[in-house]
C-alpha cells in the first residue's frame, strides 16, 4: 500500500507499507465510511466542534451551554404565542411521552386531527427559530 502525504510547503511524499490485502481493504472501507459520515454530517450543518477541533476544550462546552440556554430562551417566548390548549398538547406528547392516539382518545378526536394540531403549533413555533 502506497500512502501519499502532502506537506503545507507543496511538497509531497509517497511512502510504501506493507500490510496484507485484508488489511488494506479494512483501511480503505473505514475511510470510504468514515468519508461518507462527514459528507452525511456537513449537508446537515458544520458543528463548531467538529470545524475548530474544540470538543476536549472549555470553550466548546462553554458555547454549547449558551446555545442550548438561547434556545430554551427562545422556545419560552415562543411557548407564549400558544393557546393553553395547544401547550397542553406540546406537554403531554413531547415531554410526558403520551402517544398521539392515546392523547387523541383522551380528547375524543382523531390521531390526524392531533396531527394537524402539531403541524399548527410547529409553524407558530417555527417563526421564532
Amino acid at each position: 500500500m502506497e500512502i501519499k502525504y502532502k506537506f503545507a510547503t507543496g511538497e509531497t511524499k509517497i511512502i510504501k507499507v506493507d500490510i496484507s490485502e485484508q488489511m488494506q481493504n479494512e483501511i480503505l472501507s473505514h475511510g470510504r465510511k468514515q468519508h461518507a459520515r462527514n459528507v452525511m454530517e456537513t449537508r446537515r450543518h458544520v458543528s463548531i466542534n467538529e470545524e475548530l477541533d474544540l470538543c476536549d476544550y472549555p470553550l466548546a462546552r462553554m458555547l454549547e451551554r449558551y446555545e442550548l440556554r438561547n434556545d430554551l430562551r427562545t422556545l419560552k417566548q415562543a411557548m407564549k404565542d400558544l393557546t393553553p390548549d395547544q401547550i397542553d398538547l406540546i406537554q403531554k406528547v413531547f415531554f410526558e411521552g403520551m402517544s398521539k392516539l392515546d392523547y387523541a382518545e383522551m380528547h375524543g378526536t382523531t390521531k390526524q386531527a392531533i396531527n394537524n394540531r402539531l403541524n399548527k403549533i410547529y409553524a407558530r413555533l417555527k417563526k421564532h427559530f
